[in-house]
């Protein structure tokens, strides 16, 4: 590079040389492995955070009312969609992808492992104190009411608050550690390979299904592990699920991804961001950017559906639905589940009739996918509505597989074309910042 300015000679040594494996760069390999743990960690937590909160105290968890449980899992889902794009700032601006991911998954594991420390201090407080933290009153609120102090006594409310800032900075690292990880490792995927690259496409395809494949295990592993051995124990296990991630990015990238993500290559080439082959060529480099977050707001009103299944919904299933199946209580993180099976399942059937159907001349459009996840979206609600209402127990175990399914379905139709459309619409300096923007105008505001 001279002056300052992004190459337009293609990387060397950029993981792109290597052997492939399966078909792709290892270097794509290896990012699809790391998000699978990282999404199995993310998604486990939340499939048993809200329960968690909601549990006696007795049962290890926080006897918080519903209203206060759905508060901190919308806030916390918040800032973990909301807050890459500062994120990608950083990394564009400053420390580099790599960086920012390793720094990242380091924050991610101290934060994962840091949410079961909370039952640790309670179990080892006994006497008076203990069994006042069991009686039932909320514990681990920064700011307890009157009515909860009283319940507490003075003893109990410090180790309740001890508890709390544990919580919450466990919290504080998952948000912080996302925010670096989120946008930069998806952006490092898309620079393993050259930009006319078929390939491309199918490893963000991968990419995606990583994702539906961690969130599938999440639910059934981590909770029923939590369910059954205690909520610290699913803490816990997505902790190590995190580790696993944190000690391949640091054992295999350096070999796998080679040069990708390094160097001058994340710097801007102009306070505007434009290559001087853009300048010279006149093209405006953020023309893309305006049908990009146009779709970006129909995709909100998806994802304001879709995050019910783990905030609302989920309520929903754990308190009103009858769960039992020949004799088994289905666990409710079970149903969190179906929804990553739907989209693993329909996946590769769902890939092959749009290829079909292009090749017949009926390419079925961006806007016409978005346009379905949406009915789809909106039926799932009605039927989930029914159910919340009191509706038939016979019939409301059907209805709820049967919304999940049509949410997944949504799902299925809205988002895996996005990362690749916002990859090649974003500037090339400022492409983990774009990245970033389209998780907090996508996925910001439904939490």
């Amino acid at each position: 590079m001279d002056g300052g300015q992004i190459s337009t000679q293609p990387m060397q040594d950029d993981g792109r040389a290597s052997r492939p494996l399966f078909g792709l760069p290892r270097g794509a390999v290896l990012v699809i492995f790391v998000e699978f743990w990282e999404r199995f960690s993310f998604y486990g937590m939340l499939a048993i955070l809200v329960l968690f909160l909601r549990d006696d105290p007795s049962n290890g968890g926080f006897g918080w009312d519903a209203a206060d449980a759905l508060t901190l899992v919308g806030t916390y889902s918040a800032c973990m969609y909301g807050l890459p794009w500062l994120g990608g700032i950083i990394a564009d601006r400053f420390i580099g992808f790599r960086n920012a991911i390793l720094v990242g998954l380091v924050l991610m594991t101290a934060g994962h492992l840091l949410m079961a420390v909370p039952h640790l201090i309670i179990a080892a407080t006994a006497g008076p104190v203990g069994d006042a933290l069991l009686a039932g009153a909320p514990i681990g609120e920064l700011l307890p009411t009157d009515t909860t102090v009283l319940a507490l006594g003075p003893g109990a409310v410090s180790v309740s608050l001890v508890v709390g800032l544990t919580f919450y900075g466990a919290l504080l690292c998952l948000v912080v550690g996302n925010m670096l990880m989120k946008s930069p490792l998806i952006v490092l995927m898309g620079e393993l390979f050259d930009e006319a690259d078929p390939k491309r496409e199918a490893a963000f395809s991968y990419y995606y299904l990583s994702i539906s494949v961690g969130s599938l295990f999440a639910g059934l592993v981590i909770g029923t592990l939590a369910q059954s051995a205690g909520w610290d124990a699913g803490f816990a296990l997505a902790g190590l699920g995190m580790a696993t991630a944190l000690l391949s990015y640091l054992m295999l990238g350096p070999r796998m991804l080679g040069n990708a993500g390094r160097g001058d290559r994340v710097r801007p080439a102009s306070p505007v961001g434009e290559s001087q082959a853009d300048i010279a060529s006149g093209a405006n480099p953020y023309a893309g950017l305006i049908p990009v977050f146009t779709l970006g707001i129909f995709l909100t009103l998806f994802e304001i559906g879709w995050f019910q299944l783990y905030g609302s919904w989920a309520l929903v299933i754990e308190e009103q639905l009858d769960r039992a199946v020949a004799g088994f209580t289905v666990p409710t993180p079970w149903f969190q589940s179906v929804n990553a099976a739907v989209v693993i399942a329909i996946t590769p059937i769902a890939a092959m009739l749009f290829v079909r159907l292009a090749r017949r001349g009926r390419n079925v459009g961006v806007i016409e996918k978005y346009a379905a996840a949406l009915f789809f979206c909106a039926i799932s609600q009605f039927l989930m509505a029914w159910v919340a209402a009191g509706g038939g127990t016979a019939a409301a175990l059907v209805v709820v597989v049967l919304a999940i399914i049509l949410v997944s379905l949504g799902e299925l139709l809205a988002w895996p074309s996005t990362y690749g459309m916002v990859y090649s619409a974003a500037p090339a300096a400022w492409v983990a910042s774009v990245m970033g923007a389209w998780y907090l105008l996508t996925l910001l505001f439904p939490c």
